[in-house]
Order: structure tokens, then sequence, then C-alpha cells
């Protein structure tokens, strides 16, 4: 069976326990084959005509290339924000064996509503 390539899903939260409630939510679901949660970062952005800087937590989401629609839809849903950052990679190069363990760890989700509420 061949493999599709990974998607790389970048999505910002506001704090860590949104980001810890999606990764672990969507993993569980299948949504996602892993997830990544990396706080620390800073966003600078414009919105409502304001200059805003806030702390920012980063999920990192693996799945495969065939399966990112979903999941960028379910991120979305799960997701606090009422625009939020949700980017999808497709990664063409990786090491073949990580390759198919996304292929596989990521089976197709169930439908489910996801933790999360909208600000």
């Amino acid at each position: 069976m061949a493999t599709s390539p990974i998607a790389l899903i970048l999505a910002a939260y506001p704090n860590r326990a949104a980001a810890a409630r999606s990764a672990r939510s969507l993993v569980r679901d299948g949504t996602l084959a892993c997830a990544t949660v990396a706080a620390g970062a800073t966003a600078f952005y414009r919105w409502e005509g304001k200059c805003l800087a806030e702390a920012s937590v980063l999920l990192w989401g693996k799945v495969a290339w065939s399966r990112a629609a979903d999941a960028v839809a379910a991120l979305k849903e799960a997701h606090p924000d009422r625009v939020p950052e949700i980017l999808a990679f497709r990664v063409d190069k990786a090491h073949p064996a990580y390759t198919a363990w996304v292929n596989a760890a990521a089976p197709a989700a169930t439908k489910r509503r996801a933790p999360g509420r909208k600000r």
C-alpha cells in the first residue's frame, strides 16, 4: 500500500492548556498521528486596527496529507480563537519509516465535537 506524504499542521494557541487539550483530543480520536505542544513563543500581529504582541503556544500536528483537510477542520472546531492561525504544510521528504508510521497511526477520525471555547 502506498503511503501519503506527511502533513505538518501548525496551530497557534493563546495558552498551553488549550493547545494541550486539542493535541490530546485529536491524537486520541485519530485525527492526528501525533502532536507536539511548544510554549514560549510571542505572536506579533495586527487585529482590528491595533498592533498586538501576546504569548503564543504552538501545536505541531502530524498526519497523512490525504487527511490534512479533516485535521485542519477539527483544529478549527476545537480552537478558542474566532480566527485561528492554522497552517498545513506538505512534507515531501521525511524518514520513510516515520512517514509509514504517521500514515498508520491516524486512522480516519470519528465524528465528534472537540473541546474548546470561542472567544
